[in-house]
């Protein structure tokens, strides 16, 4: 069985990191899906607490998941979830993994968003 687990998460009051892992650990959680099985997480947001390092790999070391899993941050504005869903999907189409994790997390914040204009 292959399975692409899709979640948003929308930042109110954490950092972005954060609110992403909290909405994997939840779709995680739902699925039943081992995390040992994940072959790769993929993270879709446009906001980004801080360049480097990727929001993936915080994502990545904060649900623990293996080594062996690829992470990377898929940025194309809005389209970027598209991407993403469109990548981890031929990845697990060519038999690369198993099980896939997009997330994408957003900030809400008006101070934030008008912080630097």
């Amino acid at each position: 069985m292959y399975v692409a687990l899709l979640y948003v998460a929308l930042c109110l009051l954490h950092l972005l990191p954060q609110s992403a892992t909290w909405a994997c650990r939840k779709v995680i959680e739902s699925s039943g899906v081992d995390p040992n099985r994940i072959g790769i997480i993929c993270n879709t947001s446009v906001w980004r607490d801080y360049l480097e390092p990727g929001m993936a790999v915080c994502i990545q070391h904060e649900l623990g998941l293996p080594a062996s899993c690829i992470n990377m941050d898929v940025t194309n504005a809005c389209v970027g979830m598209v991407n993403g869903m469109l990548t981890v999907a031929t990845m697990i189409e060519a038999g690369v993994v198993d099980y896939a994790l997009v997330v994408d997390a957003e900030c809400a914040e008006v101070g934030r968003i008008c912080a630097h204009g």
